[in-house]
């Protein structure tokens, strides 16, 4: 048998090597004193220690699929990078580290512009991210269908099914009651509907612990995850 160390064991023999000490750290109208071992990098405590401590506080909300490289933590009006430790700052016992969050990556798996080509069907649909990703789904063939920008979130999706190419058409319903649309002059119903949950939106990304993806298309080419729309503008 194996006598490799426990993950409490490891912790412990961590903490007998490197001892641990209080930090206050403050976010708006939180504040907490957590234990952390002053030669750790910054990376590591933020995903064991105070990603915990604010999901636990309710600071953060479990369905913002907040990660440790969201939150920003400073001391003396100076950001950590994830390499660097409170030792490489020179932060003392009890010692005040503010923290924010990231909001904009927060965001990014947000879908905010629309384009595609068509024909007499669908032969293309394009999507970009916040964080500038571009996903792409058929063929060069037809016309351009312009690129639009979404300002709101999109929350359903219509699509209008065929055998050939991607289909006949595809509608993106939006949270501000509009819609935009990539169609072929075919397309004259829709098959398939779907519709994020209430305070949800829909992404073309997968992102961590998704917990629903909805599939369609002819070939089942079209791939969307639900996302909670964060806490500061739902």
């Amino acid at each position: 048998m194996g006598c490799a160390k426990s993950q409490e064991e490891e912790e412990k023999t961590k903490d007998e090597e490197d001892p641990p000490m209080n930090v206050r750290f403050e976010m708006d109208r939180w504040q907490e004193v957590i234990a952390i071992r002053p030669h750790d990098p910054s990376q590591e405590w933020k995903r064991t220690r105070l990603l915990p401590a604010l999901l636990s506080a309710s600071v953060v909300e479990r369905g913002q699929q907040v990660q440790a490289e969201d939150v920003i933590v400073e001391f003396a009006n100076t950001v950590m990078a994830p390499h660097e430790s409170l030792a490489d700052h020179a932060v003392e016992p009890d010692a005040l580290v503010t923290v924010r969050l990231d909001l904009e990556r927060a965001h990014g798996y947000k879908i905010v512009e629309i384009a595609g080509r068509y024909g007499y069907f669908l032969d293309q649909v394009t999507l970009r991210t916040k964080k500038g990703d571009v996903f792409t789904q058929g063929g060069m063939g037809g016309n351009a269908w312009p690129a639009r920008q979404v300002d709101s979130y999109v929350t359903g999706i219509w699509y209008s099914g065929h055998h050939e190419y991607e289909g006949k058409g595809i509608r993106f319903i939006l949270s501000d009651g509009k819609h935009m649309e990539v169609v072929g002059c075919k397309c004259n119903d829709w098959t398939t509907k779907i519709e994020a949950r209430p305070g949800h939106h829909l992404t073309c990304q997968c992102p961590p612990n998704a917990t629903h993806e909805f599939q369609f298309g002819n070939r089942n080419q079209f791939h969307f995850y639900e996302l909670p729309i964060p806490s500061d503008v739902a």
